[in-house]
């Protein structure tokens, strides 16, 4: 099997996570659409997408990642490309759900929370982010170091 057909089998993969991902976020969403639940409560379950949304679109990275490889980019460059933008989307998950998330239901809503929500799965989604948006620098110029020096040999 070369990497094309494996990126593609992992591309296929992936959307299917992804298409259950949807469903099960378009599923949990119904009370946003719901006549019985109060404006608070369709408040707080659109404000708890939010992260969520995040989430989605770091999955949707890694799609991206595979589509490239199977179109023939090189990996390097794939990789750095993915690492940035899962990083980046993880990053702002996390800050989203410990910051974003309390400080938009305190604003819309009537209740007296928290400021920040110290929650260990979301902080170490945001550092692990980060960490991965740091590193695809130095990834991708040695991915162009060594298309520079195959060049020359």
């Amino acid at each position: 099997m070369n990497r094309f057909t494996t990126a593609r089998n992992a591309r296929f993969a992936t959307i299917a996570v992804l298409v259950c991902t949807i469903s099960g976020l378009a599923l949990n969403s119904t009370g946003l659409f719901s006549d019985h639940a109060g404006q608070d409560a369709q408040i707080r379950q659109a404000v708890g997408l939010i992260p969520s949304l995040c989430y989605v679109a770091a999955i949707w990275m890694v799609e991206r990642a595979f589509r490239s490889i199977e179109r023939g980019q090189r990996i390097e460059v794939a990789l750095g490309n993915l690492m940035q933008n899962l990083g980046l989307w993880l990053f702002l998950g996390g800050i989203a759900f410990v910051f974003v998330q309390p400080l938009l239901l305190k604003a819309l809503t009537v209740s007296w929370g928290a400021w920040a929500w110290f929650d260990v799965p979301s902080i170490t989604l945001g550092c692990l982010g980060l960490l991965l948006f740091v590193m695809a620098r130095p990834l991708r110029d040695a991915a162009v170091a060594r298309a520079e020096i195959e060049g020359i040999l």
